[in-house]
């Protein structure tokens, strides 16, 4: 990674005892990213696609602000509105 970038990969060797939703909603993930933020200027975070699966959705709750992607002229306006309208 190029200087100053550090990555902090989602999954480790041991196995999840709670889902990933459960996980993300959970109080540790609060203290965790409280502690990153008094450490780190900017926090990216990659999330799912928003429709699909929660784990987007519960990770925007933590977030200060969200960068929506989509496929141009590929994914239809009404998905993209839905995806929007759930956050």
């Amino acid at each position: 990674p190029p200087p100053g970038l550090i990555f902090l990969p989602a999954n480790g060797s041991a196995p999840a005892y709670r889902s990933p939703p459960e996980l993300l909603a959970s109080a540790d993930m609060a203290r965790l990213l409280a502690e990153l933020k008094q450490e780190f200027d900017v926090i990216v975070i990659d999330a799912p696609p928003l429709l699909p699966v929660l784990d987007g959705r519960i990770v925007a709750d933590h977030a200060a602000q969200i960068v929506f992607v989509m496929s141009w002229r590929r994914t239809p306006k009404n998905i993209a509105r839905r995806a929007l309208a759930s956050l």
